[in-house]
């Protein structure tokens, strides 16, 4: 789980290094869309995720959901 007790720049960059094994990738981003959730959450695409080592995740399991749309890889 990520946390900081400062919003600082330099506080954030060192946290999320340390979660993301040492990688780094500059990106904009939009930090407050409203979402709201109990624990901190970070969403990125899977094509950064992937570049951050972060992807594909070791030992999941991918499902594939029907939808009213198109089918969803969760």
């Amino acid at each position: 789980m990520l946390q900081t007790a400062s919003p600082d720049t330099t506080s954030w960059r060192n946290a999320l290094a340390q979660a993301f094994r040492g990688s780094f990738m500059e990106v904009e981003d939009l930090l407050n869309s409203g979402y709201e959730a109990s624990t901190p959450q970070l969403l990125i695409s899977i094509d950064l995720a992937a570049k951050l080592r972060l992807w594909p995740l070791q030992d999941a399991l991918e499902v594939t959901l029907e939808t009213a749309g198109v089918p969803l890889r969760a």
